[in-house]
């Protein structure tokens, strides 16, 4: 504790360095150690609080689970943080089916080939 004098009163300020601990939130954690994007804990914490007041945990979980492995195709700066996929209430959102191919090329093989004949041709003349 600190002393301090003002206005002729002495007082005593408590706990300056005491950092509040975040309530234990087990749910939270399960929610966190599932979402396959690491980054903004705090700010995720804040909006799941605020989502389970529209939403279950089960619930939750349920639409992590059915998007996670299209997340997981995804590079890692695509994937929502996961304070923006609980404000979005993303939970109910459509299915997106994971991209296949090599490093997530969406093209199919018909644009790929069209690609491939693009780039195959030989410039015009007049191109310098």
């Amino acid at each position: 504790m600190i002393p301090m004098r003002g206005a002729g009163r002495d007082y005593q300020l408590a706990g300056l360095n005491d950092k509040k601990q975040p309530e234990a939130q087990p749910d939270f954690d399960e929610f966190y150690a599932a979402y396959p994007r690491k980054v903004g804990k705090g700010n995720a914490r804040k909006a799941y609080a605020k989502a389970l007041k529209v939403a279950t945990h089960d619930e939750i979980m349920f639409g992590l689970s059915q998007q996670r492995p299209s997340m997981e195709a995804k590079e890692k700066q695509f994937i929502a943080h996961p304070a923006t996929w609980l404000n979005g209430e993303r939970w109910d959102d459509e299915i997106e089916q994971p991209c296949s191919g090599q490093g997530g090329n969406a093209h199919t093989g018909a644009q790929q080939n069209a690609i491939a004949a693009g780039f195959a041709r030989s410039p015009s003349r007049d191109c310098f």
